[in-house]
């Protein structure tokens, strides 16, 4: 059809995809930067005092990193086939 909508409609389509698949290829980089922050902190926090509250933060911080890390691998195939 000529109609630009739908035109449009394609454009905006492979426009939401490749954003997508951009999110997608940083959220691994993310994850990796959460996940040496988490174990520096934790590293820190035994070091210095064994405060658990620090090390606590630094566990929640290496497990956040590494659940980005493999979201990807798990879910990033799945999602961008949505769209």
């Amino acid at each position: 059809m000529e109609n630009g909508f739908v035109a449009s409609a394609i454009d905006g389509s492979d426009k939401v995809k490749k954003v997508i698949n951009q999110v997608m290829e940083l959220f691994p980089w993310i994850g990796v930067i959460f996940a040496v922050w988490g174990g520096m902190r934790i590293i820190l926090a035994l070091r210095n005092d064994g405060n658990p509250e620090a090390i606590n933060g630094g566990a929640r911080d290496l497990i956040v990193g590494i659940a980005l890390i493999l979201f990807k691998t798990l879910f990033g195939s799945t999602i961008v086939g949505f769209f």
